[in-house]
Order: structure tokens, then C-alpha cells, then sequence
């Protein structure tokens, strides 16, 4: 990911404007200016093995949920997300939100992100963002060491997406696109519009 690329999710509401891009660190750190619509987020609760993330509200009012605890961030205020801690988010007000995602290590994490905007994009998503379960079980064994779902009893789910997995594949899925890794931005943002300040 580039900076000024801005990738777009239809059916969650996310705009995401990438600030620092991977390219940029080596994979090491993505800082994104996200975009939430009222409602849209992540509101699927899930956890990162390895990965810190840091929310930063700019606008608006911006709800998460941390290992079960409600917690609600105004502007100004910043949300720190280490690895293993479960956790959702989406903008809990009446109007647009703008939150500042840190995301290191990124590499891995851009990967996950540029094949979920793209299956909604492509339409093959719910209207909230969400695969398939036949198309979730092939991401989840697929990026496993960077985002696991907070459903149940992890030894269930992993029996579960190895026992969906061959039907996923019959039905010509995959658990990452090598198209949509190459599918280019939604589009893009002069680097001057970018407050790149405290990076």
C-alpha cells in the first residue's frame, strides 16, 4: 500500500486513506485515516496474534468493545489495541467518523485488508461486509497469524474451517486472491492533502 491510495469498502462503509503506507516501512507499519459511516466498523469481534493497533479519534464518536468491555472515544482521545486482545469497533454516532489506524507489524494485515474490500466490492460480501462462512473458513486458516474471530472455542472453529475447506475449493474459492492483491486503489489523494505530521 502506497500513501494517498484510498481504498474503499461499499457494503461496511469504510473509506480507508492510507497516510504511511507499507511501502513505505518495509511492512512494518500502516497508518490509515478511516472513514466510518454511522454504523460501519468492524462489529465482528476478533483478535491479532502479533499485531499492535493504535485508534486515534479525529471525528466524531467512535465505540469499541476490549475483551468484552464497552468503551466509547471523542475526538482527541486514543484507543491502544496489543496483540491478543479482542476487540470490534464502528462509529457509534450520528455522522461520518474519522479514526487514525496505527497497524504495525502491516504487511500481512494489507493483505487481509485489500481481499475483504474487494469481495465487497465485487459484491460477494453481506451488507455489512461479510464473506461467506465457506469463504471466511478459507481466509481464516489462509491469514491465521493475522486475524483470528472471537466465535466460540478456537480448537471448534479451527475443525470447523478444515471441514468447510474442501467445499470452499470446490466452489472455485480461495483464501487470498492474487488479483486482489494487484487490483489497483479505489483511488487516490495528493500527498500534500495528507497530515503526515507525528509520524
Amino acid at each position: 500500500m502506497h500513501a494517498g491510495e484510498v481504498y474503499i469498502n461499499p457494503a461496511s462503509g469504510e473509506r480507508a486513506v492510507v497516510v504511511l503506507g507499507t511501502d513505505e516501512t518495509d511492512g512494518k507499519r500502516l497508518v490509515v485515516d478511516g472513514y466510518l459511516r454511522p454504523g460501519g466498523g468492524m462489529m465482528g469481534r476478533h483478535y491479532h496474534p502479533s499485531i499492535h493497533e493504535q485508534f486515534k479519534v479525529i471525528k466524531g464518536t467512535v465505540s469499541f468493545t476490549l475483551n468484552g468491555a464497552e468503551k466509547t472515544a471523542e475526538p482527541g482521545q486514543t484507543v491502544d489495541i496489543p496483540p491478543g486482545t479482542r476487540h470490534s469497533f464502528w462509529n457509534s454516532g450520528s455522522s461520518e467518523a474519522l479514526v487514525r489506524m496505527d497497524v504495525q507489524p502491516a504487511d500481512r494485515f494489507a493483505m487481509v485488508i485489500k481481499n475483504g474490500f474487494s469481495l465487497a466490492q465485487d459484491g460477494k460480501t453481506d451488507t455489512t461486509g461479510k464473506p461467506s462462512m465457506l469463504q471466511i473458513a478459507l481466509m481464516a486458516r489462509e491469514f491465521d497469524d493475522v486475524i483470528r474471530y472471537d466465535k466460540g472455542p478456537r480448537i471448534v472453529q479451527q475443525l470447523l474451517f478444515l471441514v468447510l475447506t474442501p467445499f470452499a475449493k470446490l466452489k472455485g474459492l480461495k483464501g487470498s486472491y492474487p488479483e486482489y492483491l494487484a487490483r489497483p486503489a479505489s483511488e487516490s489523494v495528493p500527498l500534500d492533502t495528507l497530515d503526515r505530521s507525528g509520524l
